[in-house]
């Protein structure tokens, strides 16, 4: 019996493919696309089956799971919201339609347990941010983007399948995931656009940035974390934030990559990271996640400080080990 793992080419996907595959699961990947050169998955394509297509495809995604012998799901395949906001019908599909047909392949099949990875954006704006934001935070808070609105929709029609069928449904929520595979410094983010900086051997003059308060949560952490959601024999809750927990800032980050790059010049002035060149927000402060109930229902301990997870970052970046 095999897991289907929907958004298996993904960023997150192909680090849980991968970890699956490495504690000798079986898995059969879904995606619209193969893994591309970026993902971790893309070296051990050759270790499991593949199947191309959309979860908005309810018909093939049933093939998929009957054929491959599939005894539960974890489903994360999802439109992002990074410069596709406005195309509000497609994510609607793929976020809401597509986790319905994954539910319903769930029922129809009688599989005993499902998986959907939520965001940490469906908890909503958190005003204060030095509270951590609890696991059913989200229901009265106002949403920033149609993706989390998608996101807290689909959350939403889990809960009725839970509670009015009775389906063992789970839901993760990922906040601020980085590392293998999601290497993205064309989106402004602070750790990728530094990090790409240096790797092409430029050194880093930032005026302001070094006082931003990250909960960055390493990707190694976030799929061991959506593996043991998916493993649990059986959970009280239903929603589980799966973050590091505590928030850094980035000038304590920068502190880590100037012991990875000593012939560089890393300088970050005070105040809140402004993108490289200075022309506008990339980064959305937020309160640390309260991922109490992984730890207690889950078993989750990230393992993954900034002290251990830059060096193992700039390690993939720079010759594709995977530690």
């Amino acid at each position: 019996m095999s897991i289907l793992v929907t958004g298996s080419s993904g960023g997150i996907g192909g680090n849980v493919v991968r970890m699956l595959l490495e504690a000798g699961e079986e898995v059969v990947g879904f995606d619209v696309a193969p893994p591309g050169p970026g993902s971790v998955a893309a070296d051990v394509a050759d270790h499991f089956p593949l199947v191309l297509g959309s979860v908005t495809d309810l018909a093939c995604l049933m093939r998929a799971t009957q054929h491959h012998g599939v005894e539960g799901i974890i489903h994360m395949a999802a439109m992002l919201f990074l410069g596709l906001e406005w195309r509000t019908h497609e994510m609607v599909r793929v976020n809401i339609e597509g986790t319905v047909n994954v539910l319903e392949a769930t029922r129809l099949l009688g599989l005993p347990k499902m998986v959907f990875t939520s965001s940490y954006s469906a908890a909503g704006l958190h005003p204060d941010l030095s509270r951590p934001v609890p696991e059913d935070g989200g229901s009265h808070l106002p949403l920033h983007t149609i993706y989390a609105t998608t996101k807290l929709a689909a959350e939403g029609i889990c809960h009725r399948y839970r509670e009015d069928l009775g389906m063992d449904v789970r839901i993760v929520r990922p906040a601020s995931v980085y590392g293998p595979g999601l290497y993205r410094p064309d989106f402004g983010r602070p750790v990728d656009s530094i990090l790409n900086e240096l790797l092409e051997g430029r050194d880093v003059q930032v005026a302001h940035g070094s006082d931003t308060l990250l909960d960055y949560t390493y990707v190694m952490d976030e799929a061991r974390g959506i593996i043991q959601a998916y493993e649990a024999e059986s959970t009280q809750s239903w929603i589980f934030n799966i973050s590091f927990g505590q928030h850094r800032t980035l000038g304590q980050i920068v502190e880590v990559m100037r012991r990875e790059f000593p012939d560089r010049t890393i300088d970050v002035g005070l105040g809140s990271w402004n993108g490289l060149d200075g022309k506008g927000s990339a980064s959305l402060l937020r309160p640390p996640s309260d991922s109490s109930l992984a730890r207690e229902e889950l078993g989750y301990d990230p393992q993954y400080d900034i002290d251990r997870a830059i060096p193992a970052y700039v390690r993939w970046l720079r010759n594709r080990e995977y530690v």
